[in-house]
């Protein structure tokens, strides 16, 4: 009695071991069927996205071998099938088919393949919904991906001024004529256009862009909404008040006219430089200097001659044609008598020499003035 009691102890294993080792294995057997299916919702996920052959071989192998180890540590198969069965996703928030239309600002999440995860969190714009492959194509920065509605988040719409009549999406965001400015180009070609300013000519839809004329060349551009940002209009005053000022700036300062000293005058003139001087003051000058001379002319031809006087002897035939210094002269007799002293001026009169005086010496101040 004892002996057979014993052996059925010795035959039995004990409960808690058994329980230990089985729940192992369903652990393993659980990560292994997880690894699977990840690989496989990845491709899904994202269009064009490739398994990646290799690492799904390894996945699938240690699956199988983790199913046998949890069949003989004693798992049945009703526990291997609900292991096996995809652990419920946590729950994101629903968006109604309704709401996501062409031109709804998202954001894009719940991306699990390597290339998927790098767009997690990226903000694009719908733009057409692919009804064959259930996916929305979504404009990005850079790029244009297609993505499943539940692993987009609709995000409130930007306020851009009052919304016209019958437009949705991107075309309501903003109104032609607007005034915006281009930004997040990353392309060779659109790294040219960014932070320039223009101005909204016509919505593209078929495209999903906008026709900008851009202000500082009046190049027309077609940009998406997700690179454009709304720039406040340049005011009258301002643009008057600045192109006014650019004007003044245009405008060449005019040089002021200065008169230079004889000195500088003749410096310039060494250089090959023309020296601009005041015409109406020298003018003036020269006018009153004329006027001067001329009336010292008047009066010498016209005033009685005095002792000291410098005059011409003529007609007479002693001594004709010698300069005569008078000492004395009588005005009663009309004659004069002084020493004869030698001479320029032989044949002419006091009057004659003193007019051809006083003009030599204006011709001399008129050739010195215009110099």
């Amino acid at each position: 009695m004892g002996d057979e009691t014993t052996g059925e102890r010795k035959d039995a294993k004990p409960a808690d071991a058994m329980s230990e080792a089985a729940a192992s294995a369903l652990r393993t057997f659980r990560a292994a069927v997880a690894e699977v299916q990840r690989l496989s919702s990845a491709a899904e996920q994202e269009e064009g996205s490739a398994i990646d052959e290799e690492a799904m071989k390894s996945a699938k192998a240690r699956l199988e071998n983790a199913m046998k180890a949890a069949t003989l540590a004693g798992v049945s198969e009703s526990t291997l099938l609900e292991a096996s069965a995809p652990e419920e996703a946590p729950e994101q928030p629903k968006v109604a088919e309704g709401d996501l239309k062409n031109g709804s600002k998202v954001e894009i999440h719940g991306l699990e393949s390597e290339a998927g995860k790098q767009l997690n969190g990226q903000v694009g714009t719908i733009t057409s919904f692919l009804e064959e492959k259930g996916r929305y194509q979504i404009s990005l920065a850079d790029k244009v991906v297609s993505i499943r509605p539940e692993n987009l988040q609709l995000l409130p719409a930007a306020s851009g001024g009052q919304k016209a009549p019958n437009q949705t999406g991107a075309e309501s965001t903003f109104q032609v004529g607007d005034r915006v400015e281009v930004n997040g180009l990353e392309s060779e070609a659109g790294r040219k256009l960014n932070e320039r300013v223009g101005v909204t000519k016509e919505f593209l839809a078929d495209k999903g862009r906008w026709t900008i004329e851009m202000e500082d060349t009046k190049e027309v551009v077609s940009v998406r909404p997700s690179n454009m940002s709304f720039v406040e209009k340049a005011s009258e005053g301002s643009s008057s008040s600045s192109s006014s000022g650019s004007e003044k700036e245009q405008k060449p300062k005019k040089r002021k006219r200065s008169s230079a000293n004889p000195e500088e005058a003749l410096e310039a003139m060494l250089k090959g430089e023309r020296v601009r001087s005041d015409k109406k003051k020298k003018s003036a000058r020269d006018a009153g200097a004329a006027a001067a001379w001329a009336a010292q002319a008047h009066e010498a031809d016209n005033g009685a001659l005095k002792p000291g006087d410098v005059v011409e002897v003529h007609g007479l035939q002693s001594a004709g044609g010698k300069a005569l210094k008078y000492e004395w002269f009588d005005n009663k007799v009309g004659r004069g008598q002084g020493p004869i002293s030698s001479g320029a001026g032989h044949g002419k009169s006091a009057k004659s020499q003193a007019r051809e005086s006083e003009a030599n010496r204006g011709q001399r101040s008129s050739s010195e003035a215009s110099q």
